[in-house]
């Protein structure tokens, strides 16, 4: 064997060690995230509470798009209101429930540990009402069109996934004032 083809390997094999390829990103692109969700409804004047599922697809450093399936239940106390007809026997109410689901897509904009995120998606409304004999009334049920516009900051753990805490408003007709904390499984 020449022995410039023998240095001529050597150079190109410690060249392809010492190169590096594409560098891994710092974020991971895939990740999903679970959390309870607690607020404020702002047009019943009652608690509300409920869970969410997040996805992002982080493609930038800044950017990320994200999905989020998420169920809310406000519940209100609705005794002493008469639900029967003008000169019918009284219904009595006891609690009346407004449940939302929805699945919204959305974007973050992230600012070091901070972000911005804004969904817009569909809202599915179910409204009943308890009451005090044991009944259910139905008060009805609706799609719409649910938005949600937040601000967060993550918190980095030891086993590299991240805790968010965030804040903002959500919902479709009846928007919430609220927030979560959502556990977000980096690997």
């Amino acid at each position: 064997m020449n022995l410039n083809v023998f240095y001529f390997i050597i150079i190109l094999l410690c060249a392809a060690g010492a190169a590096k390829g594409q560098v891994a990103s710092e974020w991971p692109r895939h990740n999903i995230g679970a959390g309870p969700l607690v607020g404020y409804n702002l047009d019943s004047h009652g608690l509300a509470y409920g869970a969410n599922l997040l996805y992002e697809y982080r493609p930038f450093e800044k950017v990320s798009f994200i999905s989020l399936l998420t169920y809310e239940r406000t519940r209100l106390d609705a005794s002493g209101i008469n639900y029967a007809a003008p000169g019918h026997t009284p219904i009595l109410g006891q609690n009346r429930f407004e449940d939302v689901y929805s699945l919204s897509l959305g974007m973050r904009y992230y600012a070091r540990n901070f972000y911005l995120a804004g969904t817009a998606g569909l809202g599915y409304d179910k409204i009943r009402t308890t009451t005090q004999n044991g009944g259910v009334i139905d008060g009805g049920d609706e799609f719409g069109f649910y938005k949600s516009l937040a601000v967060g900051y993550q918190i980095a753990l030891k086993n590299e996934d991240i805790v968010e805490l965030e804040s903002g408003l959500f919902g479709t007709k009846r928007m919430k004032l609220g927030g979560t904390v959502r556990y977000k499984f980096m690997r």
